[in-house]
């Protein structure tokens, strides 16, 4: 029997009939078991329902395994608040529906908290679908929130987190609502730490996947909000607001680029 480790998993799933078994297995391999996994069906259109159904049956005497059928579609953000208010773990953990984990990803993170005091949140490197690990020998540091606003090392999947932290998801925003989350954490001066491993994959690019879809826009107004909201709260200086407005920009258009030329090779 694998040991049991005090962590909710919450994943939101929308449309991912092909892939939330894929998601979900890479739980159950995992070296430590989390508390519970908790999967919100944010009301699909394909068959993930089903799929959710079966998983659950075929693994109800391995994890415990709570799915969520929403009414309507609520989005990612609020989708992962419902199973935070339902979360009983002393942390969560993201996974999202079309990543996986690597084998160690929780023995790896939870460990790291666990033994520290000092730490709210955790987070870590992830790569594009490579089957291989990192090396065993890893350093993790404290996420410097200015340094955050121009490299996003918290991705939604990486993250760990206590779940007594009282903020949530916000619900009136489609797009960036992980990184708004991510903000408002790391300027309410909640302790962050970044693991220099790569303990999760994605199995697309981190950006520009659809091509040159409204997506990496919509994305991009979200990022740019996130700084107008620090701002207008003062947790922001003109100089350093100004400063991240612009390398946003900037970034964007550069990816914009990228993505062009990717789609002509």
């Amino acid at each position: 029997m694998k040991k049991v480790v005090p962590v909710s998993v919450i994943i939101p799933c929308y449309n991912a009939a092909t892939t939330i078994e894929r998601a979900v297995a890479s739980v159950i391999e995992q070296t430590v078991l989390p508390q519970e996994v908790i999967i919100v069906d944010d009301r699909s259109s394909d068959d993930s329902w089903t799929v959710l159904k079966d998983i659950k049956a075929a693994y109800k005497n391995i994890i415990k395994l709570i799915i969520i059928r929403n009414a309507v579609n609520v989005g990612a953000g609020q989708a992962r608040n419902y199973a935070w208010d339902k979360a009983k773990g002393k942390y969560l953990a993201f996974l999202d529906a079309d990543d996986a984990w690597f084998f160690n990803k929780l023995e790896v993170q939870f460990g790291i908290m666990e033994n520290s005091d000092d730490i709210d949140i955790s987070c870590h490197k992830m790569i594009l679908d490579e089957n291989k690990d990192d090396d065993e020998n890893y350093r993790w540091f404290y996420v410097n929130k200015y340094r955050a606003l121009f490299k996003n090392q918290m991705m939604t999947p990486s993250v760990m987190l206590k779940r007594s932290i009282p903020y949530r998801f916000k619900t009136d925003k489609r797009y960036a609502e992980d990184t708004s989350l991510w903000c408002e954490l790391l300027f309410n001066n909640y302790r962050v730490v970044y693991i220099d491993r790569a303990l999760a994959r994605v199995f697309k690019p981190f950006y520009g996947s659809s091509g040159l879809s409204g997506r990496m826009l919509e994305m991009e107004k979200g990022e740019l909000k996130n700084f107008i909201d620090l701002y207008n709260k003062n947790k922001l200086p003109l100089v350093m607001f100004v400063a991240v407005y612009i390398f946003s920009i900037i970034k964007y258009i550069r990816r914009v680029i990228k993505v062009r030329i990717r789609s002509w090779s």
